[in-house]
């Protein structure tokens, strides 16, 4: 099945700028949209998609000139765009028979106000009331660019990646973030080379585009996903190891993708398909290997997009031939690849594929607080000023802690718990846990050995663990034991250790002593290295060994990042910096962006 995309390509000029000439030909636009030469970007697309996109009766239009002086300023593509749509129409060009709106403006590089780029939105109005997706182009970049911009004319957005990555446009974001598709662009490498029968200036053949992944195709083409070319897995929620030959996705034999959607994965399809450079062409520069994606929806727009996980590299590495999600019962194996590399043989199943494991992760974290006990002293500055008078008092926290656990490679997983070496009884409400509590006042701390009180409540892997204040701070250790159901003897035992952080207790001063800090904090963060290595007694307090420098750099950090608006997650650090750096970062860790945004309750 195809779908009928072509796309009208309309060629302007400014009105202060009608005598520019173009650096392309007419001959050479022809060559790329119409499509004729393999270059093209006509030709790349309807290759690439198997033929699924067809834009035959696409047109390029003769140049036009819009109402518009060429900027001076910076211009969005969605100012420029429709006036080209009327310029259009007023030259009597009927725009409804096309899918999509390519714009060529000119001057080039002489003017780089202008926004280029796509609009894939179906925000433009040719005048049938239909919404059409389109784009913004100059003469004077390369085909990468182009078949990514012209991606969004044909209805096509931006794939992403699972964590951040850096763009010099968005910096630190998820979006443009697949090696392996060209709707995420500007990471192909290979350049392609100059053909006489496709004159195109040479800025157009510097960096060529790698292809749509099977991934985009699955979920923004429409018809692949029910071809033959993807092979559906998904029958049984708890998944039987199945091994399948997996072809290339250049070689467009099938099938050339995998798409798993088992029950037990919620509305989440995974995707698997094999790219490799040796085909050269479009794949030069992807990452060779079994290209892992997951199907998700973007929850505002409601579109299904593409979202890059990882690759199984190819040639196969021992240590690095399969895959496993972290949450959920899934897992992928390279077996075998083809001499000649056309194919590989996947076995995909459950997690038991490449064996156990246990994780523990804090799923919600909360408090109530409440005033307790109120003074007034001369109190310490750290690291190591003068101290200031000021009163305090204490807050006190009822913080309650839920944990989740994760089993890899279980069929029916059990699971149990341990706190500090205490067995968590199920339907037993109270536990009794053996703790070195520190109990803080204004003007310092006091420590001992005590029994803390906490309440539990376990159901199946969720632990949700409520503290008493008046034990103080202290850290509890948790121990999750997963097992196999029915196990038979087998011995079938993993374990995940977590440690928790608990602040039932910290003090709140006047504003002023907060001032006092951050200003002492800023006068060590100036003492040159000639002063820190120095035996000057005052600074030799601060840096006893080990924990010296490292308190003096996360203080400098705490009040840096934060200022006098001190966030919970880095006064909780601090709180529990005697459990050690290393306890309270991977509690820290554990704690998703969801976690965090409901874990207050003011009492």
């Amino acid at each position: 099945m195809t779908t009928s995309r072509p796309l009208a390509v309309l060629r302007v000029k400014f009105k202060d700028r009608v005598n520019t000439q173009p650096s392309w030909t007419d001959f050479v636009y022809d060559q790329c949209f119409l499509p004729r030469h393999p270059l093209g970007l006509a030709d790349y697309w309807e290759s690439t998609t198997f033929n699924f996109l067809d834009l035959s009766g696409s047109r390029v239009f003769p140049w036009i000139t819009i109402d518009m002086d060429l900027p001076t300023a910076w211009v969005d593509r969605h100012d420029i765009i429709p006036k080209a749509v009327q310029a259009a129409r007023d030259a009597g060009h009927d725009l409804t028979p096309y899918f999509g709106i390519v714009v060529f403006a000119i001057p080039n590089s002489v003017s780089p106000t202008l926004d280029t780029g796509g609009a894939s939105f179906y925000t433009i109005d040719v005048g049938d009331g239909i919404g059409r997706c389109g784009c913004l182009l100059t003469e004077d970049t390369d085909h990468d660019f182009y078949a990514h911009e012209v991606g969004h004319a044909l209805g096509l957005h931006h794939s992403f990646s699972e964590t951040a990555f850096y763009t010099p446009d968005n910096g630190l974001a998820r979006v443009y973030g697949d090696p392996s598709d060209i709707m995420s662009g500007r990471l192909s490498l290979w350049s392609a080379a100059a053909d006489p029968a496709f004159p195109v200036p040479g800025t157009y053949l510097a960096r060529m585009g790698t292809r749509a992944s099977g991934a985009t195709m699955y979920c923004q083409v429409p018809g692949f996903d029910t071809s033959a070319y993807v092979y559906r897995r998904g029958a049984s929620v708890q998944p039987q190891p199945e091994t399948l030959r997996l072809h290339a996705l250049d070689t467009g034999r099938k099938p050339c993708l995998v798409a798993v959607d088992y029950p037990n994965l919620g509305k989440t399809t995974y995707t698997l398909e094999y790219r490799r450079r040796s085909a050269g062409w479009w794949d030069s520069s992807v990452p060779e290997g079994v290209t892992i994606h997951t199907i998700d929806v973007d929850l505002p727009s409601g579109m299904s997009r593409s979202v890059y996980r990882t690759v199984i590299p190819v040639p196969l590495i021992s240590s690095q031939r399969w895959w496993r999600d972290p949450h959920e019962n899934l897992a992928v194996v390279v077996e075998a690849v083809a001499d000649d590399g056309s194919w590989v043989d996947v076995t995909i199943g459950g997690a038991g594929l490449v064996g156990r494991e246990a994780s523990i992760r804090v799923s919600n974290y909360m408090w109530e607080r409440e005033e307790g006990e109120r003074g007034f002293d001369r109190v310490p500055v750290p690291p190591g000023c003068t101290p200031v008078e000021t009163e305090w008092y204490t807050e006190m926290r009822t913080n309650t802690v839920t944990l989740e656990a994760d089993a890899i490679g279980y069929k029916d997983p059990e699971f149990s718990y341990v706190i500090n070496g205490v067995p968590i009884q199920p339907g037993k409400p109270d536990a009794q846990v053996t703790a070195l509590s520190r109990y803080p006042t204004g003007t310092g701390t006091t420590s001992s050995i005590r029994q803390a009180s906490l309440s539990v409540n376990l159901n199946g892997a969720r632990l949700a663990i409520t503290t008493d204040p008046t034990d103080g701070n202290y850290t509890l250790h948790v121990t999750v034991e997963v097992n196999e159901k029915n196990a038979g003897g087998n011995l079938s035992l993993t374990m995940a250790t977590m440690p928790v952080p608990v602040v039932g207790m910290r003090i709140q001063y006047e504003q002023k002593y907060y001032d006092a800090v951050e200003a002492c904090v800023r006068t060590y963060k100036d003492i040159g290295k000639r002063f820190s290595e120095s035996q000057n007694p005052a600074f030799s307090i601060v840096v006893d060994p080990p924990r010296g420098i490292a308190a003096i750099s996360r203080l400098a950090r705490l009040f840096e990042d934060a200022h006098r608006e001190v966030s919970d997650r880095f006064l909780l650090a601090a709180e529990v910096l005697d459990a050690g750096s290393g306890a309270a970062d991977q509690f820290l860790s554990s704690l998703g962006p969801k976690s965090g945004e409901n874990r207050q309750r003011n009492k």
